[in-house]
């Protein structure tokens, strides 16, 4: 409900990133709404688990780069697929 048409699945479905990292999560807060991202790799790579994985193309490609923590191997944020039904599945 009220979602932008991009951020929708063909199939009527959103996937929700549950972050631990707490500039994400403050900026969460400080907006009272989320914020909508994508994983830092490129469609079929496999995700980036540090700073120094992502590629120079990414990085080069984005607006901004918050300097904090680049070097911290933190554990990947909770990924959840809700369905317009209320269904839910967790894909991690």
């Amino acid at each position: 409900k009220n979602l932008a048409p991009n951020v929708v699945g063909e199939d009527g479905s959103v996937a929700i990133r549950i972050t631990r990292e707490e500039v994400s999560r403050s900026l969460c807060r400080m907006l009272c709404r989320p914020l909508v991202s994508t994983s830092a790799n490129m469609s079929g790579q496999p995700s980036a688990a540090t700073f120094g994985q992502i590629s120079e193309e990414i990085k080069a490609a984005v607006d901004y780069i918050v300097p904090l923590r680049q070097n911290e191997h933190n554990m990947p944020p909770r990924i959840v697929k809700l369905y317009n039904d209320g269904v839910f599945k967790v894909i991690r």
